[in-house]
């Protein structure tokens, strides 16, 4: 065990930092966590966040660089095709300047092996799956941001319960070992889904110790009709950084927040609408006589009489009262 006197500790505070905050309040070399029931639109928000922190370009604002970072995106759920049909539409809405950055620090995968395997499997499986996780380390380090849609999928045939322990500390060891931030998105429960829960940072399905060595979690619901991101557990964020931001839809399924100022975006010509929102109204033309008081103020504005009215009054006579010409 290493012991630090505090006056050590405080000579360090001028020393570069160990670990940064590639998202406001997910460290590198950490684990963070994305809760989402099914079909809210997890996968596309978790691509709104790789679209920001790669390229540099406010979307969402939660990046904690001021520069672009090297971002993974590994996803498990859907197909190439459809992460190609949606890089196309945003990579056509973002400025054209953010688009070559974009390209230069945003790569994809789709193919990944599991990152665990249960540890009662024969020793062929078991090498096989450490192996793997050796390969990921090295794969990871390149990165300083690795996104996982979702873990359940890249967890083999481990049980999200039983195997809990076992797929915290896999995803820790390749946290630590690489330097990457890896932010994992993940279902809740089916209590939650019906919504007889509020989401939380216990929402999760299963890995109950994950979530315990996660500091920092987000989800994404609807509240009141309004999409949102919350922040559930949020251990390096400041009271101020934690309100929840709200979400919007464009039509073709990029989401943004409506607070942030996306720079060039506006420009675009598919609108950026807000999740729910209602059309606007157009008022109806109405046959209704003004009310009274309507009529009253009307009368005050035409009736007002002038300060001053000057009048030609050559030829008149100049006794004669000249107020019922006004």
């Amino acid at each position: 065990m290493n012991i630090t006197s505090c006056t050590e500790l405080l000579a360090k505070a001028e020393m570069p930092k160990t670990h940064i905050h590639v998202l406001k309040g997910l460290l590198s070399g950490h684990v963070g966590m994305m809760l989402a029931a099914p079909g809210i639109g997890k996968s596309r928000l978790a691509m709104s966040i790789a679209i920001e922190v790669a390229a540099n370009y406010p979307v969402i604002g939660v990046s904690g660089s001021s520069e672009p970072i090297k971002t993974l995106f590994i996803s498990s759920e859907d197909v190439e095709d459809i992460l190609i049909e949606r890089m196309t539409y945003i990579f056509n809405h973002v400025p054209a300047d953010k688009r070559e950055v974009l390209a230069k620090h945003l790569d994809f995968s789709t193919d990944i092996e599991p990152i665990v395997s249960p540890p009662e499997v024969n020793n062929e499986d078991f090498f096989a799956a450490k192996a793997n996780v050796d390969k990921l380390k090295n794969i990871f380090s390149d990165y300083k941001l690795v996104i996982i849609d979702t873990i359940s999928e890249v967890i083999g045939s481990c049980d999200e319960v039983r195997h809990d322990r076992h797929i915290k500390n896999t995803l820790k060891d390749l946290a630590e070992s690489s330097g990457a931030a890896i932010l994992v998105i993940h279902h809740i429960n089916k209590e939650d889904i019906r919504g007889r829960n509020k989401l939380s940072m216990a929402s999760g399905s299963g890995l109950s110790t994950l979530m315990r060595l996660s500091k920092y979690q987000i989800g994404m619901v609807k509240n009141d009709g309004e999409l949102q991101l919350q922040f559930l557990k949020h251990n390096y964020l400041k009271q101020d950084e934690i309100s929840p931001i709200t979400l919007t839809t464009s039509a073709g399924g990029f989401i943004t927040a409506s607070s942030v100022v996306k720079p060039g975006l506006k420009e675009q010509s598919d609108p950026i609408i807000q999740a729910n929102e209602p059309k606007p109204h157009t008022p109806k033309t109405s046959n209704k006589a003004p009310t009274k008081s309507r009529v009253s103020n009307e009368q005050k504005r035409v009736n007002k009489e002038p300060d001053s009215i000057e009048l030609d009054i050559s030829g008149q006579d100049s006794s004669e009262d000249l107020r019922g010409v006004i």
